[in-house]
């Protein structure tokens, strides 16, 4: 009788502390819910020095975005600088205008001489521009030096320049836009063609500026919102300083028929 008095309590004592272990483990449950969240969140993919570094670029172009945009802010219009005796200061933007094939008008964009390098200043840095329009482009493009048939007072001059699009130059369906280059060519201040070097004769049709390619131009789709560097290069009689860029340009909203100024750069 006291053998199964004692089998009796024993059980008793299973049961309870079954219950209670029962107990304990659902009291446990939120914080192992908790607790492997917590590891869900650790053990996810940290980012990367490769995601960083993206971050960081596009922090740049949006910090060199806003930089340009404060830049323009200064630019004067080109109705400002129709006269050659008052061109746009060398480094200053102009504010023109390019045709939009999107709505086949004209619309402002905003340009800036960089740097005018003559075959007499630095004749690498013109050979080198020369190399890669040739690299960048196609046999139509090529330009070789010796095709040229430069009389020998003239040489090859570089014109290194930006064109600041604004977000709300009317692109094209695909995003981007044509028609980015500008048009030079370089003017007697005086008038009347630019003299030879021994002042025995005028070239008349000097200083025509034809556009170069730089790397990466093929694959670039210029987009509004953007600035970016160009090249062009022209011919000039050598030492010869005495003489302004010129450009072509029509009101904003124009359709190109008719109002065309020509506006004028300082080379210097």
């Amino acid at each position: 009788m006291r053998m199964r008095n004692l089998l009796v309590v024993c059980l008793g004592i299973i049961i309870i502390t079954g219950v209670m272990a029962g107990c304990s483990n659902e009291a446990a449950s939120p914080k192992e819910e908790v607790e492997s969240q917590t590891k869900a969140k650790d053990t996810s993919e940290p980012q990367t020095s490769e995601d960083q570094e993206v971050d960081e670029e596009e922090k740049s172009e949006a910090e060199e975005s806003t930089a340009m945009a404060a830049d323009v802010g200064n630019a004067i219009d080109y109705t400002e600088a129709l006269d050659p005796k008052k061109p746009i200061p060398f480094g200053t933007y102009m504010k023109t205008t390019i045709y939009s094939t999107e709505d086949k008008k004209y619309h402002p964009v905003y340009v800036k001489l960089n740097k005018i390098t003559s075959e007499s200043g630095n004749s690498e840095y013109v050979q080198k521009a020369l190399d890669e329009n040739n690299e960048e482009g196609n046999e139509y493009d090529a330009i070789h030096k010796e095709d040229l048939d430069l009389p020998d007072d003239v040489e090859l001059n570089i014109i290194d320049y930006e064109v600041m699009v604004p977000k709300e130059f009317p692109a094209s369906e695909f995003g981007g836009v044509t028609g980015i280059n500008i048009s030079f060519t370089a003017d007697n201040i005086e008038g009347g063609g630019i003299p030879s070097n021994n002042g025995g004769s005028v070239y008349l049709a000097l200083g025509a500026a034809d556009k170069l390619l730089s790397p990466g131009d093929r694959e670039t789709t210029f987009m509004p919102g953007s600035t970016y560097p160009l090249r062009a290069y022209y011919r000039m009689v050598k030492g010869y300083d005495d003489y302004l860029l010129e450009i072509n340009a029509f009101p904003e909203g124009s359709d190109g028929q008719s109002d065309m100024k020509t506006a004028y750069f300082a080379i210097k």
